[in-house]
């Protein structure tokens, strides 16, 4: 007998004809597969494929693809969409091999990591546990594409916390929009599918505003991004209204291209890409025209490609991969592994491993459990008890790394990390996004003299010992420091915003400015020389700047910037007396902080620096290196002390050390001494 489904109900409910969306379809798992080796590689440094975290947008992408077909069946075919039993599918797929991941990087980092860094991760492991790191990281302003993503073991997974929250809001995003159009079938398809589209426009939208004002917000949050899952469903919907004539020639040409554009922008972005964005559209619409096309053919060459069984099994253990991977490599590196290519290739190959056995054994076991499928309810509970525990967990955890902390071991980097803040305490640094200056007073405020404090962190360093020169001497000192902008004329991008920082150019016009109407006897400018600049550039951007500085007659002392491990220092030393012990049970060698002072001076800009100090009169010179770092190898510690207090900023302590010179030198300028005599006693 002839089936006696209506075309119009096999276009509106997806059932039957070549244009419904399969349930299963091996080109989505081959796809899958793509996407979590272009995230895997792209962690592991291997070349070409510095953009290879599009693939978290072609997750994000299927996903959509995926659910919106199955909750828009579910309310067309039953009038409502039954929210516990799609949260507990999506629990049992996801949860198990979570939590596995979740008690092995906590185990992981007590042994591996130092009390100092134990309270970090037990805030992330708390927020994972509430699917809710992509808000911690927001809140820390973490730079996910920055070279060195020692942010965390467990950053990899604010992508996942976006899929919960999406899967939270987009069953009652659809179950509302189908509710406009109730009366009839073709009235839900219309109005769901609408709906879709004005989410995910009003998604783009903000996505593009925020990446160009605030990059981590719009990075990590779920709102920023829901435009992409909006794509994939209005894909997987439109598939059903929509048949495309001219074979599956033309077809495979579309998906080809499509899958080379994609494979392009993983090879092409990079750090400096301004994403998501607009620059996030182009895998976005990529992965959507592979899974669209894939929808209307499924025995053409590109399909049968994506079908090929080692791709499409990388892409049914995917969640697992990509959630391995990353504490592997990231502990691995921790224990001084991973420094070479090859290296991190065999730390991939056993993440891979690892993968399968969880896949296999906790993954797909628990996903279709009788118990709990019976019952949705029960993998509910399953969730709150593992939050309860996981909170509890994690609570409990950072207390006792505050007592960590407290070991008489401990103490001296604790009291290191939190040193030499206090013109940031004082509530005198601009941060990112302010653009007027803040001037804040100290010394003697009705003093005969003014000097002026100008620059970014790396200025505010040395405030401790010019504000004692200052008040020794009776004058007045006013601090202008904005957080990682440079005094040098110079428009640079910022890797952490995201885009040009120009808030850093509107402050520090209105700081220069400000100095001009104030004409102070001296101004002391330093700042980090580590910035994206090219060195012709910040020459003569600091021409530029002194220019300026010494035309209302105002001398000029710039402070050479000091040179920059690269690494935690204190976390450094933490771990290396942390974990002394288990270190030498295991035969490894001793921790050492110290670091090779060749490559950490940035040269080249200081060259440029130096020459446009030595060609001005009102302008002196100042060079600490070698009180710094006296030798090759540049110490972290001196007498018991530590030198610097994170990645690239001196301590309070340390600084202080150095307050001899810098008072002889501000001294001499202050007392109006010769040019001569100035420059006799500098450091060339």
């Amino acid at each position: 007998m002839a089936s006696q489904t209506s075309p119009v109900s096999t276009m509106f409910h997806g059932k039957g004809g070549r244009s419904a969306v399969r349930p299963f379809r091996d080109d989505v798992q081959g796809l899958r597969g793509i996407a979590v080796l272009l995230v895997v590689l792209y962690h592991a440094g291997v070349p070409g494929l510095s953009g290879g975290f599009v693939g978290v947008d072609v997750f994000f992408v299927i996903s959509g693809f995926l659910i919106t077909p199955i909750l828009y069946d579910e309310v067309l075919r039953e009038g409502r969409i039954d929210f516990l039993n799609f949260m507990a599918r999506r629990i049992r797929r996801l949860l198990p091999a979570m939590i596995v991941v979740l008690i092995f990087t906590g185990l992981a980092g007590l042994l591996i990591y130092s009390p100092y860094q134990h309270s970090e991760l037990a805030n992330t492991v708390l927020s994972c546990a509430v699917y809710a790191s992509n808000l911690l990281f927001v809140w820390r302003q973490t730079d996910y594409l920055a070279d060195n993503l020692s942010e965390s073991p467990l950053l990899h997974t604010w992508s996942l916390s976006v899929e919960e929250q999406f899967y939270f809001i987009w069953p009652l995003t659809i179950f509302a929009f189908a509710r406009i159009g109730r009366r009839t079938q073709k009235g839900v398809y219309f109005a769901v599918i609408s709906g879709i589209g004005l989410a995910g426009a009003l998604s783009f939208a903000s996505s593009v505003w925020l990446t160009d004002t605030y990059q981590s917000f719009a990075f990590f949050m779920m709102p920023t991004r829901i435009w992409e899952f909006a794509a994939g469903g209005a894909a997987a919907l439109s598939t059903r209204l929509f048949s495309i004539y001219g074979g599956n020639r033309w077809l495979s040409l579309a998906s080809f291209a499509a899958l080379v554009i994609l494979l392009a922008t993983a090879s092409i972005f990079d750090e400096q890409t301004l994403f998501p964005g607009t620059a996030a559209a182009i895998p976005v619409i990529a992965t959507t025209v592979l899974l669209a096309l894939g929808s209307w053919t499924n025995d053409g060459p590109m399909t049968r490609a994506l079908k090929v069984k080692p791709l499409s099994y990388v892409g049914t253990i995917s969640y697992s991969f990509y959630l391995w991977h990353w504490p592997i490599l990231l502990l691995a590196d921790e224990l001084g592994t991973g420094e070479h290519i090859i290296e991190r290739l065999f730390l991939v190959a056993i993440s891979f491993i690892v993968a399968i056995i969880s896949y296999h054994c906790i993954e797909n076991p628990v996903r279709h459990s009788r118990v709990l499928s019976s019952k949705p309810l029960r993998s509910i509970s399953m969730l709150v008890v593992f939050s309860c525990v996981g909170i509890v967990a994690a609570l409990t955890w950072r207390l006792a790394a505050e007592g960590w902390k407290m070991q008489p071991d401990q103490k001296v980097y604790a009291a290191a990390a939190v040193q030499n803040t206090t013109l940031r305490d004082a509530g005198c640094v601009a941060d990112f996004y302010e653009r007027a200056v803040r001037p804040c007073r100290f010394g003697t405020q009705n003093g005969s003299r003014t000097i002026v404090l100008l620059g970014d962190s790396h200025a505010a360093q040395w405030f401790t010992p010019i504000r004692e020169i200052a008040e020794r001497r009776g004058w007045k000192l006013i601090t202008l420091v904005k957080v990682a902008c440079p005094p040098a004329h110079v428009s640079f991008y910022y890797q952490s915003l995201g885009r040009r920082y120009r808030e850093c150019e509107q402050w520090r016009g209105a700081a220069l400015q400000y100095i001009s109407e104030l004409a102070p006897e001296l101004v002391v400018v330093t700042g980090s020389l580590a910035y994206a600049v090219d060195p012709e550039a910040w020459r003569t951007g600091t021409g530029q700047l002194f220019d300026e500085l010494t035309a209302s007659g105002s001398h000029v002392l710039q402070l050479r910037d000091n040179p920059r491990p690269g690494f935690d220092v204190v976390a450094c030393l933490s771990q290396a007396s942390w974990g002394a012990e288990w270190r030498r049970s295991l035969g490894l060698p001793p921790q050492d902080c110290r670091f090779e002072r060749a490559g950490t001076l940035n040269t080249e800009r200081y060259k440029g620096e130096y020459s446009e100090i030595a060609a001005r009169r009102l302008v002196t010179g100042l060079d600490l290196t070698d009180r710094i770092c006296p030798g090759s190898i540049c110490p972290v510690e001196r007498s018991g002390q530590v030198i610097y207090r994170d990645t690239n900023h001196l301590t309070e302590y340390f600084v202080k050390t150095l307050s001899g010179e810098l008072s002889v030198i501000i001294n001499k300028i202050m007392s109006r001494r010769t040019d001569s005599e100035i420059r006799s006693s500098e450091a060339p």
